[in-house]
């Protein structure tokens, strides 16, 4: 049987809508960005075009964990993605 090793970049994102209110966002994230808050920040402020303002993220990058910067923040993406 042969075994496969699934990496991901995954983002999840709050923050507030260009049209008003607060909702979540998942992207995956392009190979060429470093797995560090500051270059995931980076690529999510040229690349998040529904929102006006992000709050906080978190990320899975291959073997790299990123939380989120504040303990309410995961409680908050849970209550946007109903």
């Amino acid at each position: 049987m042969a075994v496969y090793t699934v990496r991901t970049r995954d983002v999840w994102v709050i923050g507030h809508l260009w049209m008003g209110g607060l909702a979540s966002m998942h992207y995956c994230l392009p190979t060429g960005v470093a797995a560090t808050r500051e270059a995931i920040q980076e690529w999510l402020d040229t690349h998040s075009g529904d929102f006006q303002r992000l709050i906080d993220f978190s990320a899975s990058i291959e073997e790299t964990e990123i939380p989120w910067a504040q303990e309410s923040s995961l409680d908050t993406y849970l209550d946007t993605i109903d």
